[in-house]
């Protein structure tokens, strides 16, 4: 990414094969920033382009009406459950993420 500040997306990490990013809320909650990895990988046929998401997702397990037992047989049975979570940004900071995302992938793709 450029040098040049952006709002609410920050490098924090620079690797031969990735770079990594937070992308801050705008609610301020740190609790709810997005981390992100984005790798570039190459063989004879295909370039791909992973981006891989982190974010702490909370689970409406002590909530009135949701059944922990259903919930935790899914778990054992199916082996996963499903989460969602947010990220509230504005229109800049979209735009911003989008151009550190394009930025990764322009370094990464002239080191292979």
């Amino acid at each position: 990414m450029d040098n040049a500040p952006q709002r609410n997306i920050m490098k924090t990490g620079e690797w031969s094969d990735a770079d990594a990013y937070r992308v801050a809320c705008d609610c301020q909650d740190h609790d709810h920033d997005l981390d992100v990895w984005i790798e570039v990988e190459q063989d004879q046929e295909v370039k791909e382009i992973t981006l891989t998401f982190y974010k702490e997702l909370y689970t409406p397990v002590w909530e009135r009406g949701f059944n922990r037992v259903r919930e935790a047989l899914r778990v054992l049975f199916l082996g996963h459950t499903r989460v969602a979570g947010s990220i509230i940004v504005r229109r800049e900071v979209a735009q911003n993420f989008i151009h550190a995302i394009q930025s990764s992938i322009d370094r990464l793709e002239e080191k292979q």
